[in-house]
């Protein structure tokens, strides 16, 4: 199966709206199709963002939280990473990534697109994730 990890901005992107891209990944994990990773450090941004940045109340941010933990898979990185000077947050994706040999990671952030990959990790936005898996 294939090993994803979703950047804070791909999840809250499914969250606001059920449309998009975002959206669709976060079916395909919840429907077994993609094995998606996550770790404490970003489930955390999650939170921080839903609460101060969205004004969401607790209950809603942590029943969101929740939900995703049904099919989110949670690993703890053993190793820091310092790929992308820019904006430092950015290597907790990629520490995640890493520590769970990742094929992909989904990200809407500009730092990390423009890496495009990452040892093995492909970094691609979400639509063009989806037109990679439908090829494989």
């Amino acid at each position: 199966m294939t090993i994803v990890v979703l950047d804070t901005n791909v999840i809250l992107a499914a969250l606001i709206s059920q449309k998009g891209s975002s959206y669709r990944l976060l079916e395909l994990g919840a429907s077994g199709k993609l094995e998606i990773f996550s770790s404490p450090e970003l489930i955390a941004e999650l939170m921080r963002v839903l609460l101060n940045e969205l004004k969401s109340d607790r209950q809603e941010a942590d029943a969101a939280v929740q939900k995703l933990l049904l099919f989110v898979k949670i690993t703890v990185p053993k190793t820091r990473i310092l790929a992308v000077d820019r904006d430092p947050d950015d290597n907790k994706v990629l520490e995640c990534a890493a520590s769970v040999d990742a094929e992909f990671v989904a990200s809407w952030d500009p730092d990390l697109l423009s890496l495009e990959k990452f040892g093995k990790i492909k970094i691609t936005n979400p639509g063009k994730l989806l037109a990679l898996l439908k090829k494989a």
